[in-house]
């Protein structure tokens, strides 16, 4: 990717304040509005951007579109597309893939031959609503069931910028669900299988996020803590990893938080991800 490609200090600033946001939402669906409506100014021009929970057999959904749909739409469509969804190439590969996009993931990357374009999902959901692109993400979570945001286009494309962006926020919206979830119950009751494995960087990326930390002014431990966090651990997690006591783990962040200046764990995973520096 070419720097003229690459997010700008702009597109990280939108990321983070998403992220934030997103983070204290009192519900599930004020968290979908949150995300959507920060992806729809960030990403224009869009013709919607959808936060979608399915359930683990992938029978029931439920969704948040942003901008918000008129009176009776979901009367008109929820049926459509609970009936058809399967036949998304995207959910498909992501099905395939354990529930998990390995990176945003547009219709064009998985049906190059525009197949998709010749189901009933398509003609009678999507079509009729002036969608004809779409780039997506899953949004790591826990409570069973897949999870994701979708951009949708009139058949205009998506640059590298734009899917970098989304590969950034992708396991940091994470993060922000989890600490939703702890709050409200889910929009579709999951049928008890555990969805999503911890979210883990590759190593050159690793190396990059603790450089990046410690430039920050962490010590060593410190960033060895917000490393654990970026990938999705908990703070029981991060103290069994590191052989350490949860209270100290709680320490370490404290006095990450204060060096990097940010008051959540959201935001400092954003800032070891080169959110913020």
């Amino acid at each position: 990717m070419s720097q003229a490609d690459a997010p700008s200090a702009n597109d990280y600033a939108a990321i983070l304040a998403m992220l934030e946001s997103a983070a204290s939402a009192p519900d599930r669906a004020a968290f979908g509005r949150s995300v959507c409506s920060a992806l729809w100014e960030a990403l224009a021009p869009c013709v919607s951007v959808a936060y979608t929970e399915s359930s683990d057999d992938a029978s029931r959904a439920a969704a948040v579109i942003w901008p918000e749909p008129p009176p009776g739409w979901f009367g008109e469509y929820q049926s459509v597309y609970e009936a058809h969804m399967t036949q998304n190439p995207v959910l498909t590969f992501a099905v395939e893939h354990g529930g998990e996009l390995p990176a945003p993931t547009a219709w064009s990357d998985v049906d190059p031959t525009g197949a998709f374009s010749r189901t009933e999902l398509y003609r009678q959901f999507y079509e009729p609503n002036g969608i004809r692109s779409q780039l997506s993400i899953t949004v790591p979570v826990e409570h069973g069931g897949l999870a994701g945001v979708s951009i949708n286009r009139d058949g205009a494309e998506f640059s590298d910028r734009e899917r970098a962006m989304l590969a950034i926020a992708s396991p940091l919206l994470g993060w922000a669900h989890r600490h939703v979830i702890e709050h409200a119950a889910p929009l579709v009751r999951p049928a008890g299988v555990e969805f999503g494995e911890t979210w883990t960087p590759a190593d050159d990326h690793a190396a990059a996020m603790r450089e990046r930390l410690t430039a920050a002014g962490l010590t060593s431990r410190q960033a060895d803590v917000v490393l654990h966090l970026a990938t999705g651990a908990t703070n029981a997690q991060i103290a069994r990893a590191l052989g350490i006591s949860g209270g100290t783990v709680r320490k370490h962040l404290e006095n990450a938080y204060a060096a990097l200046g940010v008051t959540n764990r959201v935001a400092a995973a954003a800032v070891a991800l080169g959110g913020r520096g």
